[in-house]
């Protein structure tokens, strides 16, 4: 009896060893950035700040395009969702501040000083408040993690960086491709190389960071011509408070702004 009642104890400890060492074991880089993109997605409050960086060569001329911008959304995969931007673009020396507020059906801006209020069916071509926001909440393919590892910042967040071929990059990250093509005024597909991605995920698990650079050529059409553009870009994401309510306050008088109509756009 006390044989088998020694061998039952020698059993437990054994499972009990495996499953506390089961449990402490660090995700891999793809575990942690799978996990993370699938937390953050279901995030109704989302707050984050923006800079992009862009050089750019095209008919002989070499320009700096910087921008920065700060967007915050409320309820976003309701109804009921309010949408806030503002975004400062410099060019040719230049600088402009421009705010976005949505409520409803509305659409208020603020460029220059002067405010004004807009139907948003008559302006957006179904305009999805929640994947503009939610752009880099995505994976990338298992494959492309093979040999990364996962970083310790000393703030005790994790990242993860990742170099990617154009396809894996556009695969994952179409949605954010698309909309960081718009900021930077370039429409249409790019040739784009030298693409590296750092993700970082902070103590909650939640998606806090986001970096990309890379290279890119295309053409673009101006005054019926065919222009060969080519880029340097970087651009950051830093997603604010990730996880906690996001307070959106409108612009000052917005519900006295004159209503523009597309006619007069």
């Amino acid at each position: 009896m006390k044989k088998i009642i020694a061998l039952v104890l020698s059993v437990l400890l054994v499972a009990s060893m495996l499953a506390f060492t089961s449990c402490g074991k660090e995700p891999t880089a793809y575990e942690l950035i799978s996990a993370a993109a699938e937390k953050s997605s279901a995030l109704k409050d989302i707050e984050l700040e923006q800079t992009v960086n862009m050089k750019m060569d095209m008919m002989g001329m070499s320009m700096d395009v910087p921008i920065k911008m700060t967007m915050k959304g409320k309820n976003i995969d309701s109804d009921d969702a309010i949408y806030y931007s503002l975004v400062n673009t410099t060019m040719m020396g230049m600088s402009v501040d421009s705010t976005v507020y949505i409520e409803g059906s509305d659409i208020y801006t603020v460029t220059m000083g002067e405010g004004y209020k807009m139907k948003a069916d008559e302006v957006l071509d179904e305009y999805d408040i929640s994947k503009d926001l939610k752009a880099v909440f995505y994976c990338p393919a298992e494959s492309v993690f093979e040999g990364i590892e996962v970083v310790k910042n000393e703030d005790g967040t994790r990242s993860v960086s990742l170099v990617m071929t154009q396809e894996d990059y556009i695969n994952a990250y179409r949605p954010y491709y698309d909309s960081l093509m718009g900021e930077v005024g370039l429409a249409g597909d790019a040739k784009l190389s030298d693409i590296n991605i750092t993700v970082t995920v902070n103590s909650d698990g939640y998606m806090c960071g986001f970096k990309m650079s890379c290279n890119l050529e295309m053409t673009v059409t101006e005054m019926g011509m065919d222009v060969p553009v080519k880029a340097t870009l970087d651009t950051e994401i830093k997603f604010v408070n990730i996880g906690s309510d996001v307070t959106i306050t409108p612009p000052e008088g917005y519900q006295s702004f004159p209503e523009l109509g597309v006619d007069e756009k």
